[in-house]
């Protein structure tokens, strides 16, 4: 999902050579919650997976994901690792924070959009993100609803 990006992201996107079927969505800007619910209504399969565009992914990512769906997971988190070329700032600072202190039973403050898999029938029966917390003075407080909606149900 391209949400009102000027920095040629779409034209890259879809000039990547991929083993899997990759389809460029784009829209004007409407910001993340926004685009986010309109990727996971576009998405076609079970496993939603939301990636934000500053960070970076390890090689085993998606088997670490998919391990723990299989394992019967609603919804996983993974380590969410800025790209050292991103600002610093609230969010990235505390990204950095909970790479920290990890471990234990989560909480409303684990559930970041930088990484993370729901499965779509979940996603959908919390009603996805909330788009009322991204707008023109707003932001980024989507997760921690998002994260208090999935704990208090799954």
């Amino acid at each position: 999902m391209v949400d009102g990006s000027t920095d040629g992201t779409a034209q890259a996107l879809s000039q990547l050579s991929v083993p899997f079927p990759l389809r460029v969505i784009e829209q004007s800007n409407a910001g993340a919650a926004h685009a986010r619910n309109r990727a996971a209504a576009e998405a076609r399969h079970d496993i939603l997976l939301f990636l934000d565009d500053d960070m970076l992914c390890a090689p085993d990512m998606l088997a670490e994901h998919a391990r723990m769906l299989l394992a019967g997971a609603d919804a996983v988190v993974g380590d969410v690792l800025r790209d050292p070329g991103s600002p610093a700032g609230f969010m990235s600072d505390s990204n950095e924070a909970w790479l920290k202190r990890r471990g234990g039973p989560l909480t409303l403050f684990d559930v970041w959009t930088g990484q993370l898999s729901v499965r779509s029938t979940v996603f959908r029966a919390v009603g996805g993100f909330d788009e009322g917390y991204t707008g023109e003075t707003a932001f980024a407080n989507e997760d921690a609803d998002l994260g208090i909606r999935l704990l208090a149900r799954y």
